[in-house]
């Protein structure tokens, strides 16, 4: 599967999406040369919360590459211009399907930041131009800030479910075990006196 995304001076893709297992997605971005790009990415649940990456340059150059990883960020420049492929491999698992969030970020922040504010660049910022300026940069980290622990709190609900289905398999398969034993020790020991009376009914005969 290959997405593919269009680009202007700077941009930030972010979005969360599924791995199955046996499987290969791949991203796309035009990134220009000599153009600054973060790569950031997190498994949020699925198996032993590991995959594996690859991301390579338009003439196929393996700019990073990382296995068996959950969480990672990766800052590079663009020596060549043309389109950046990230691939992400759960190739390695024939069980459990991974759930993985990716935020790709090409270009400067601080452009980016100022690219969404309506701040006339032709004079001098006013106060107000600054005063949005930083709230909109104060905003942007709260929001980075939240996905983050979003992005924990799935993590921790998804190990404490698959913890509570253990658990509960565990003690069904307890109990089945516990009732196994209690028969059978009833049927042993009455097996034993069920002997003891043969035995009685024997003596007496003779």
């Amino acid at each position: 599967m290959y997405l593919f995304l269009l680009l202007g001076i700077a941009s930030s893709t972010e979005l969360t999406f599924e791995l199955e297992q046996r499987s290969i997605q791949c991203f796309m971005e035009d990134i220009p040369k000599g153009e600054q790009s973060i790569l950031e990415f997190q498994v949020v649940t699925g198996g032993k919360l590991d995959i594996d990456i690859e991301l390579k340059d338009s003439e196929d150059n393996i700019v990073y590459e990382k296995r068996r990883t959950s969480y990672d960020q990766a800052p590079f420049t663009a020596k060549i211009g043309g389109i950046y492929k990230a691939c992400f491999s759960n190739k390695f698992s024939s069980i459990s399907h991974k759930v993985v969030y990716l935020d790709w970020l090409v270009g400067d922040i601080d452009e980016l930041e100022r690219h969404d504010l309506p701040i006339n660049e032709e004079g001098p910022l006013s106060k107000a131009d600054i005063s949005a300026e930083n709230v909109h940069s104060n905003m942007r980290k709260v929001r980075d800030y939240q996905t983050h622990h979003r992005l924990r709190e799935a993590s921790g609900r998804s190990f404490a479910e698959q913890l509570y289905t253990k658990i509960h398999f565990w003690g069904f398969l307890q109990s089945i075990i516990m009732v196994l034993v209690s028969l059978s020790h009833v049927v042993i020991l009455r097996s034993f006196f069920q002997d003891r009376a043969d035995q009685k009914h024997r003596l007496a005969r003779t």
